[in-house]
């Protein structure tokens, strides 16, 4: 019997006198007597008779310590002289092959090979630990580690140093913040860098997973799935999934003192302040010292203004489809067939059935009324492989009509057979922005564009814990898994900056981002603008970014617009901080900004006109500077493509380049009139600097939003 019906789609610890904090310190206070920074920091501590509170103190990522203090010692500590700022512990939550073909990467040409598969290139995940025997962590062909790697791997509970390899060089965990704040680890988790969750071992070979032929999750995404990798577990299994910011950042601390060159994080905090923001704080550091930082742009979309992680040295990620889906197929009493999505992972098929319509909320529902199976109706086709329980097939509600007008028109309904493990290839239109990526304008930061790029994120076939359940309840040994979300997004834009790491060693993080956000693609493979999965309409770059990444591109961008530290601490001062908020991003005290800066050198132009401005037209103008990659003089033209209601002006149109690190600026002149609202709050267009030479097209997404 086959039934018919509707089908719906971080804990903090509770406040007392205790709490976790993280101390902001000043180093100018430091007493020379202290041979290091952590023998002072206990000494603070013990000052306050909280000696014993101590977690970690932070050498890279800031400076200063994390302990567990009441009320009465962090007053006592707050008036210490180097005290500068605190902020309590928060808790983070997690953003949960065919990839490399739809980004076109092959093993003969293109990117891959130019960057020796990424060789050497060292990636840190802070995730939820990893499973080491997976064979996307196999070190076959691997060369020694380079000796400027210090990291390690630690010892622990199911997990030893010798799990390690040629490829896995790193593995370390850090819990003692969560513990401190009285949230035990599960028993279901393990003291060690092993992954009892899946999520850290399905990032890490997404990012930099060795090759591993054959592979598919029972029968899906049949297919082929080098860099080195480190492992920084902080997410845990509590009651829920828990990572503390104490952690976080310790973390980050330990990936940037044992020496990656990029890292990425596909987890979030709640919105705030930079100032306030650990992972923020920790990526300006490790982007202060040429450290590469993606992450995960958060998966609470399709709400506008939902972008986690915007700071704007971070590339955020979003998360997009790819031209792959997973099926099963009804065919009617009638003859009439009809196909949808399922992940039902049994070989089980289907044949003669009488066929009912019920409504109800639940697969659970199907099993309790006798039924061999379901058809599911809902407008979004949202879903996971556990959710099916029963050998199921879900339409939307455009396709479920048919099935409908059959019930209704027949007396004795049937299904004459279903079919599963249907694995569709070359599906149109791909890439679409994935209806759960968070969108822009940033709420932080709504003048500075974000997402950056749009990534693979929805059923990504990567390497999971090998004890998962199959859609019948039962454990089997299954090693690799289907999983959605941004924090898929992020390890494949990190694994693509581990590549151009390689082949460019000298270029900043800022200059990477900046190849890989302008040489991105806005039109998918049915040759139109990007769409929403949401509601099917055309998408905006508030949605898809500067585009789908596009990693042979970027190998040879032409131009950069490169920015450096100095960059981010005057667009730090625009903010309007005062000087402990500003000290506690940059570390210190000692810095010079100019009184006319000029704005933040982005790839990206982003103008916002509050709603209650109604006053038209608006002038705004954008200046910018563009560097040279690569050998030999070369000539630019710019070339725009704005909307009716924005006319642009860019002076000069001609830019030439004498070489290799040449600079050249340039200026945006905006006018915008009232009907450039006429048909909706946001409307955008482009700047694409057209070389002389090679095909180079250097592309920047002009949007404007009405807020």
């Amino acid at each position: 019997m086959a039934l018919i019906f509707s089908y719906g789609y971080g804990a903090t610890p509770a406040s007392d006198e205790y709490g976790n904090y993280i101390i902001h310190g000043d180093m100018s206070h430091k007493p020379t007597f202290f041979f290091t920074h952590e023998e002072w920091h206990k000494s603070m501590l013990a000052s306050v008779y909280a000696e014993a509170g101590h977690l970690y103190t932070y050498s890279h990522v800031m400076h200063g310590f994390s302990a567990r203090l009441c009320r009465a010692q962090l007053a006592r500590l707050e008036q210490l002289p180097g005290h500068r700022a605190t902020r309590r512990d928060a808790y983070a939550k997690l953003f949960t092959t065919r990839t490399p073909r739809f980004l076109g990467m092959s093993k003969n040409n293109g990117i891959w090979p130019v960057a020796s598969f990424g060789r050497d290139v060292i990636v840190g995940i802070i995730d939820t630990g990893i499973w080491p025997e997976s064979e996307s962590f196999s070190d076959h062909g691997f060369a020694v580690v380079p000796e400027r790697w210090k990291g390690a791997c630690e010892n622990g509970t199911g997990f030893t140093p010798y799990l390690c390899n040629r490829k896995l060089i790193g593995a370390r965990s850090f819990s003692k913040g969560l513990r401190a704040a009285g949230l035990p680890i599960s028993q279901d988790d393990y003291d060690s860098p092993r992954d009892s969750d899946g999520h850290g071992t399905h990032t890490s070979s997404t990012a930099v997973g060795s090759a591993v032929h054959g592979v598919s999750y029972y029968g899906y995404a049949k297919g082929t799935a080098t860099a080195r990798l480190a492992i920084y577990k902080v997410l845990w299994v509590t009651d829920t999934l828990e990572s503390a910011a104490t952690d976080v950042l310790e973390g980050m601390d330990q990936a940037m003192a044992d020496g990656v060159d990029v890292m990425s994080l596909s987890i979030g905090f709640d919105h705030t302040p930079y100032y306030d923001d650990v992972i923020a704080i920790g990526a300006f550091a490790a982007v202060e010292k040429g450290i590469f930082v993606g992450r995960a742009a958060g998966n609470d979309g399709p709400s506008p203004n939902s972008t986690y992680n915007g700071a704007p040295w971070i590339m955020t990620v979003g998360a997009g489809t790819i031209d792959r889906n997973f099926a099963g197929s009804v065919t009617l009493g009638n003859g009439v067939a009809v196909e949808g999505a399922s992940y039902y992972t049994e070989g089980a098929s289907v044949s003669g059935a009488p066929l009912h319509y019920g409504v109800d909320n639940a697969t659970e529902m199907v099993s309790r009324c006798g039924g061999k199976s379901g058809i599911f109706v809902a407008d979004s086709t949202d879903h996971y492989p556990e959710d099916y329980i029963v050998p199921a097939v879900i339409l939307r509600t455009s396709d479920a009509s048919q099935v409908m007008d059959y019930i209704n028109g027949t007396i004795n309904a049937t299904v004459l057979e279903m079919k599963f493990q249907i694995t569709n290839i070359n599906v149109k239109p791909a890439p679409l922005v994935a209806d759960f990526s968070s969108r822009g304008p940033d709420p932080i930061s709504p003048g500075v564009f974000k997402p950056d790029i749009l990534a693979p994120a929805e059923d990504v076939l990567a390497a999971f814990k090998p004890d998962d359940s199959s859609s019948n309840g039962d454990y089997v040994p299954t090693q690799y898994m289907l999983e959605s979300g941004t924090s898929m997004a992020s390890p494949h834009a990190v694994g693509v900056a581990a590549l151009l790491r390689a082949v460019h060693p000298d270029w900043s993080p800022a200059a990477i981002r900046s190849a890989i956000m302008t040489t991105a693609i806005t039109i998918d493979n049915a040759r139109e603008t990007i769409k929403d999965q949401f509601n099917g309409g055309p998408a905006t770059p508030l949605q898809f970014g500067a585009g789908h990444i596009n990693p042979n591109r970027a190998m040879d961008p032409g131009l950069v617009y490169d920015l450096a530290t100095q960059d981010y601490i005057q667009f730090i001062r625009g903010l309007g901080y005062n000087m402990a908020e500003m000290a506690t991003i940059i570390r210190g005290t000692m810095w010079s900004c100019l009184e006319n800066s000029p704005e933040l050198n982005y790839p990206s132009f982003m103008n916002i006109i509050p709603g209650n401005d109604t006053s038209f037209p608006k002038t705004r103008n954008f200046t910018r500077g563009l560097t040279k990659v690569g050998d030999g003089p070369e000539d630019y033209h710019a070339q725009i493509e704005v909307p009716t209601g924005m006319k642009i002006k860019v002076v000069p149109e001609f830019l030439s380049f004498k070489g290799e690190r040449d600079n050249q600026m340039f200026v945006i002149s905006m006018e915008i009139d009232a009907e450039l609202f006429s048909s909706g709050s946001v409307a955008y267009g482009f700047l694409r600097w057209v070389g002389s030479k090679k095909p180079h097209l250097v592309s920047s997404p002009i949007v404007v939003a009405l807020q």
